[in-house]
């Protein structure tokens, strides 16, 4: 056998459980949602009933998704806009040189590596209006309304979940924006520290342009768990699970919601790929707009 087809035998073999696993737990499940999305299928009876677009034309006559459109849209762009700026304050002052930097660096791990359903619960104890610690430490100083909950709040809700999301988020920046930094040119900024540039120039010259590509994966990240991670779902679930009044009802949350407590199975397949369709325009949208400039 000819070297070169020997290879390629070998290659494939390693390839082929890698092929395997991806075809049985994404391009399958994909092609199925994608077939249900076009049918009127019930968990019940699992019986399909073709009906073609009809569940993408009544999203937009729902007006449950597009109060969950909307949440999930001002949820993305809070945990973007807040969040990345965050993780490279964060990053930035891990780079500097203090006592007890790498302790420092292992308890920012803690909130990465905290399991989003762990966290939620956690959240929701410390913030518990009867009896969470932190509510009652800020009763105790005047600071919030007697029995004040965050979470029971219509008009708080939602900000209250980006908020536990980007005490979860905000250190995977951290560490992904440390390791570009780790990775500028020592010599470059030692150039500009010694012709006398502030601090400010060599942020605004150097650093930022250095960190471009690792800001875009950063916000691409970012739009990812906000609209599709598990802390899209986990967080709604284990702390608020939709309410008050359908407030922190988010489309990934909504699509779970009505294809198996609610089961329609196809109507919720159908939001689910919408999700999908979102996140890819948003990844495109902001490649596009931020190496444009």
């Amino acid at each position: 056998m000819p070297r070169l087809n020997r290879n390629l035998l070998d290659a494939i073999k390693f390839l082929l459980p890698f092929f395997a696993f991806l075809s049985v737990f994404i391009i399958y499940p994909m092609i199925a949602s994608f077939y249900y999305t076009l049918n009127d299928i019930h968990l019940s009876d699992l019986k399909p009933a073709f009906i073609g677009l009809d569940n993408y034309i009544k999203l937009f006559r729902d007006s449950l998704f597009i109060r969950a459109l909307y949440q999930t849209l001002s949820y993305l762009v809070f945990h973007t806009a807040v969040g990345v700026p965050l993780g490279l304050a964060i990053a930035l002052l891990f780079n500097t040189e203090f006592k007890g930097r790498a302790a420092a660096r292992v308890c920012l791990l803690i909130p990465w590596a905290t399991p989003p359903i762990v966290a939620a619960v956690m959240f929701f104890i410390m913030f518990n209006p009867g009896f969470g610690p932190v509510i009652y430490t800020l009763e105790q100083f005047n600071l919030v309304p007697h029995k004040f909950s965050i979470f029971a709040n219509p008009d708080l809700a939602l900000f209250g979940l980006a908020v536990v999301s980007l005490w979860k988020s905000a250190p995977l920046f951290a560490f992904i924006f440390l390791s570009a930094l780790q990775n500028i040119p020592i010599e470059t900024l030692e150039s500009a520290k010694i012709y006398g540039s502030s601090q400010f120039a060599i942020m605004r010259r150097i650093t930022i342009p250095f960190l471009k590509p690792t800001i875009a994966v950063n916000s691409i990240l970012s739009c990812i768990l906000a609209l599709a991670g598990t802390q899209a779902f986990d967080l709604v679930m284990g702390i608020t699970q939709g309410g008050p009044a359908y407030r922190t009802y988010m489309l990934y949350f909504l699509a779970w919601h009505t294809a198996f407590p609610w089961d329609k199975l196809g109507y919720g397949s159908t939001i689910a790929y919408i999700v999908t369709i979102v996140a890819v325009l948003f990844a495109m949208a902001f490649l596009r707009i931020w190496y444009k400039r």
